[in-house]
C-alpha cells in the first residue's frame, strides 16, 4: 500500500519526493526517506516499460515533442497533441537532432511491428 501511495503521488499528482514526505509525515505521521522514495519509484520503471511497449501508438496524428531537464539531463518528451497521452519520457546525454530522430524512429518502429506484421 505504501508503494501504491507513492507513485500515485509522484507520478498521478505530479507530487516532487519532498512534497510527499510533508504528505506522509503530516497526513499519516509516517517519516520516509528521499532514498526510499527513490528506490519505490526506480523499481516500478521496468513494469512501466513493458506496460508502455504494449500502448498502441497508431491512434497518434500528431506529436508535440520537447524537452524537459529535470536532473541538468535532458529528457525527450513526444505527447499525442489530441489526448495528451505521453508516448516517450527517455533521458538523454544530448538532446540534438540525431538523438530525436532515433526516438522517434524507436516509437515508429513500434508502431509498424505491432500493427503491420511487416
Amino acid at each position: 500500500m505504501l508503494q501504491q501511495i507513492v507513485l500515485v503521488l509522484n507520478l498521478r499528482c505530479h507530487f516532487s519526493y519532498r512534497v510527499v514526505i510533508g504528505y506522509f509525515l503530516d497526513l499519516v505521521g509516517f517519516k520516509i526517506s528521499i532514498d526510499h522514495i527513490h528506490h519505490i519509484v526506480a523499481r516500478s520503471i521496468p513494469q512501466a516499460d513493458r506496460v508502455t511497449e504494449s500502448i498502441d501508438l497508431s491512434k497518434i496524428a500528431v506529436g508535440a515533442h520537447d524537452e524537459i531537464y529535470h536532473s541538468k539531463v535532458p529528457t525527450l518528451v513526444g505527447t499525442d497533441a489530441h489526448s495528451s497521452y505521453i508516448y516517450l519520457l527517455s533521458e538523454h546525454e544530448h538532446c540534438d537532432g540525431d538523438t530525436w530522430g532515433l526516438e522517434i524512429l524507436e516509437a515508429m518502429t513500434r508502431v509498424r511491428s505491432e500493427f503491420c506484421h511487416c
